[in-house]
């Protein structure tokens, strides 16, 4: 995925179309609608904005991969944490494996 495509990725998974974010960042619409685009790169202060309003890191946002995997796992992680099925499952599991050293 080229840059601007993860920009663009980023801030509409953060839910903010692309004025809102252009306002948070301190650029333009335009110019970030350049920047999602591959017209030309943000510098290092739109690179810090973008990363603290998307919630990721720069390596993420820059594509450096390594970083994106550790965050895609903690968001799967996240996405099991806040899952209610996948909690009771989890308390249910613990439960039966209490039930089994008890009979012990």
């Amino acid at each position: 995925m080229d840059l601007g495509k993860r920009f663009k990725r980023f801030r509409v998974k953060a839910g903010y179309n692309q004025k809102e974010a252009a306002e948070l960042i301190g650029v333009n619409n335009y110019q970030l609608g350049n920047y999602e685009t591959n017209r030309s790169e943000p510098n290092i202060a739109a690179l810090k904005k973008m990363s603290e309003i998307y919630g990721v890191s720069i390596d993420a946002l820059v594509g450096n991969f390594p970083a994106m995997k550790v965050q895609e796992n903690a968001q799967e992680l996240d996405d099991e944490l806040y899952d209610f099925d996948y909690l009771v499952k989890k308390v249910e599991e613990i439960s039966n494996k209490l039930d089994e050293l008890e009979n012990k």
